[in-house]
């Protein structure tokens, strides 16, 4: 693999590999979908994922920018794009450290998630398959009054 180093301004592509430096230590990742190319339209249930890259995170962390590893400790994550090309002083710092064919057999895993489809319908998501709960809101995200007032739009979810 190259171990070239350069800052992420490209847009990544699928099968590359990546790394960012935590207080002095590499962590390395693998952007193994990106979801808007495989599925253009935002068609239901993948379109929460529209914007986002399917990525594996490599086992181990490194003193070097060498990548030893060929294992994920994190199978797959979604991560929203913009978070790789951020410009101001809060981003992260993503490096690309190369490219390598993804096998998909072994490497593509959907993680699994819940989700409020429809701003009302909580669904458990993997990969393309959504499946509908029984769950209500208020199961979902608990009591939603404080003094007998509706919490939404006073609270961050």
């Amino acid at each position: 693999m190259n171990s070239k180093t350069i800052n992420m301004v490209k847009k990544m592509e699928e099968g590359d590999v990546f790394y960012s430096i935590y207080n002095g230590k590499y962590i390395f990742g693998k952007l193994l979908m990106n979801v808007s190319q495989r599925m253009p339209e935002r068609v239901k249930p993948m379109r929460t994922f529209h914007d986002c890259y399917l990525v594996g995170i490599y086992k181990g962390i490194y003193d070097k920018p060498i990548l030893t590893e060929n294992e994920f400790v994190i199978p797959s994550i979604y991560t929203i794009k913009k978070q790789f090309y951020l410009k101001n002083e809060d981003k992260t710092e993503w490096y690309f450290y190369g490219n390598e064919p993804i096998d998909y057999k072994k490497d593509i895993n959907f993680p699994e998630c819940i989700t409020i489809v429809d701003s009302r319908k909580i669904c458990f998501h993997s990969g393309e398959v959504q499946l509908l709960t029984k769950l209500t809101q208020k199961d979902w995200r608990g009591d939603t009054t404080y003094n007998g007032k509706s919490i939404f739009g006073i609270l961050p979810f």
